[in-house]
């Protein structure tokens, strides 16, 4: 695993325990699907929905540890984290079942796509500027007005997006 900065050294215990998870559920499907050459292939996951099947365990395991993990997410909702980093790993996921990926190769790239995943998440501090108070007390007005709208979207898409994938986030 890559080096983590100081402001992740608290998140990287729970970090590996959700990347402990994910290699536990795929190790399964690794045993009972892959070919003689340790590779599975995405029409043989698509076979019987093993791939729909997959979802939920993945979607249960990032609900474990989503909340701690959300500390570095700079401000987005939990569940919006929780969707963001559940559709990196199914993703992920799935382009390593399209290469025909072997074990260790999907877990290199899972690992990566997550690490940079909570990196990126983390909120950038805002420059220092000079005070007025006039300005920053009508950005603040526009910003929740801002917030609350986004808020508003971002429920009605996630209240389309679970009924679609019929799992609650």
């Amino acid at each position: 695993m890559a080096k983590l900065s100081p402001v992740d050294a608290k998140n990287q215990r729970e970090f590996a325990l959700l990347l402990k998870e994910l290699r536990g559920e795929l190790a399964s499907i690794y045993s009972f699907y892959a070919d003689a050459d340790g590779r599975i292939s995405y029409s043989e996951m698509q076979k019987f929905n093993r791939l729909k099947a997959l979802n939920p365990a993945i979607v249960r395991i990032v609900r474990s540890h989503a909340n701690n993990l959300w500390h570095t997410s700079g401000g987005q909702p939990l569940r919006v984290f929780t969707l963001l980093l559940s559709n990196t790993i199914l993703s992920t996921i799935k382009v390593g079942f399209k290469r025909r990926s072997t074990f260790k190769d999907l877990d290199r790239a899972l690992t990566n796509a997550l690490e940079l995943k909570v990196k990126t998440a983390r909120k950038l501090t805002p420059p220092i500027e000079d005070p007025n108070p006039e300005r920053d007390a009508l950005a603040a007005k526009h910003e929740k007005a801002l917030k609350d709208f986004f808020d508003m979207q971002m429920n009605l898409f996630l209240k389309k997006l679970e009924a679609l994938n019929g799992t609650e986030l």
